[in-house]
């Protein structure tokens, strides 16, 4: 099961973009960080940062090195990630992965992207095809992602201009569990 709004026992601030006003004052929403899911195991991902792994809680670069570290650990690893664009491919085909951007009341301000289409060609030949077109691909139960946005900014012709509208299309997300 993919959910899209994943309930944890700490931390949990509400629907995703929910600041809780809806009046003319805007809510300061405090950054959610690693100690908001304890006792969870928990990595942080800032892309302005070199990866650091001896760092409490460890810091990656990249949702694809947190995603890797977390490994197939029996309990539930709490990924949070820091504002911005992340511009990779992910396979979560391991582990209890739980994503979450860090500000609660803005799902935009994580983004994880990437623009491959099925008509694209590969670098090592053919296309990626609809499956394979997916930003993220997910392969295991219990995945949760929260406060953040997974897209694909793939256009549509780019990769067959004189067939723009003949069997094309992009994945965001595939989930094969």
């Amino acid at each position: 099961n993919v959910d899209s709004d994943a309930s944890l026992d700490s931390g949990d601030t509400g629907q995703m973009g929910d600041t809780g006003d809806s009046g003319d004052s805007a809510e300061v929403v405090e950054p959610l960080t690693c100690t908001d899911f304890a006792p969870a195991v928990c990595l942080r991902v800032d892309g302005t940062l070199a990866t650091d792994t001896s760092a409490t809680p460890p810091i990656y670069s990249t949702v694809g090195e947190a995603v890797s570290a977390a490994g197939a650990r029996p309990e539930r690893t709490v990924i949070v990630i820091a504002a911005g664009e992340y511009r990779e491919t992910l396979d979560i085909n391991a582990g209890l992965i739980t994503l979450v951007g860090e500000n609660p009341a803005d799902a935009a301000a994580v983004r994880i992207v990437y623009d491959n289409g099925n008509p694209k060609t590969r670098p090592e030949g053919g296309t990626y095809g609809t499956s394979g077109s997916a930003t993220v691909i997910v392969r295991r139960n219990d995945f949760k992602a929260k406060n953040l946005t997974i897209a694909n900014d793939w256009t549509e012709g780019a990769d067959n201009p004189e067939s723009p509208s003949a069997n094309q299309a992009a994945l965001a997300i595939w989930t094969l569990a």
